[in-house]
């Protein structure tokens, strides 16, 4: 009959064996950040910009892959292509069907993504970092396509949170001053424009974050600057 000590060091042993011995955590249970999501998927993930206020990046599923649970701020998702994902938060699964140039608002949960179609999907992430954006010179500020030229602005998105606007600006035209609440800019082509006196050229998939201002954009180059005005209205 052993002692009770010894059935109690015993049972430490097994303890401490059993704690060594047991599986780590699987990956689908962690929930990654950006940095995260960039470092478990280099070939997936591409940061387009980073700042204080948010990040943009670009992702590209070919048939099957899946990203694990990440987290980011309340976002924009944007068709690159045509896309048939599953979006899987906390609560419950959502397929997407998306074409190419549609937009969707997001609030902040984190989520794993499958491109469940039988295409690479790409897709653009526009998501809050901050939860304080910098001061802005008008409540909401005024829809663009309200003012520019017929068919040189569409609103894609507008509502309590944001507005998403494609611009499509030919050669030599010019926007007529308005009012821009903080956004990002993301170019789909390649173009040269003046916004007040500052004169820019832009190559297709980049990004840029302007604060809130009031400013005109005339299409300085020699081809139809074509790009997607993301706003955030908190």
């Amino acid at each position: 009959m052993l002692s009770a000590s010894i059935r109690w060091t015993l049972l430490c042993v097994l303890v401490v064996v059993f704690v060594a011995s047991a599986p780590s955590a699987p990956k689908e249970a962690m929930v990654l950040d950006l940095d995260g999501l960039v470092a478990e998927y280099p070939n997936n993930v591409r940061v387009l910009l980073e700042n204080d206020h948010v990040w943009v990046y670009e992702i590209a599923l070919q048939p099957g892959d899946r990203l694990a649970a990440h987290r980011t701020g309340d976002f924009f998702l944007y068709a690159l292509t045509d896309a048939n994902l599953l979006l899987i938060p906390n609560h419950e699964p959502e397929i997407m069907r998306m074409m190419a140039g549609q937009v969707q608002w997001h609030p902040f949960e984190p989520h794993a993504v499958v491109n469940r179609g039988t295409a690479t999907a790409r897709y653009l992430v526009v998501a809050r970092r901050s939860s304080v954006m910098p001061p802005k010179p008008v409540e909401h500020g005024c829809p663009l396509e309200e003012v520019a030229a017929a068919g040189t602005a569409k609103t894609l998105l507008n509502n309590r949170d944001g507005r998403v606007t494609e611009v499509t600006l030919p050669a030599g035209q010019a926007q007529p001053a308005h009012c821009g609440l903080n956004r990002v800019i993301y170019s789909l082509n390649a173009y040269e424009i003046r916004m007040g006196d500052k004169e820019s050229a832009f190559g297709a998939g980049m990004a840029h974050f302007h604060e809130a201002d009031n400013h005109f954009v005339e299409n300085i180059g020699k081809t139809t600057a074509h790009y997607v005005v993301f706003e955030m209205k908190r």
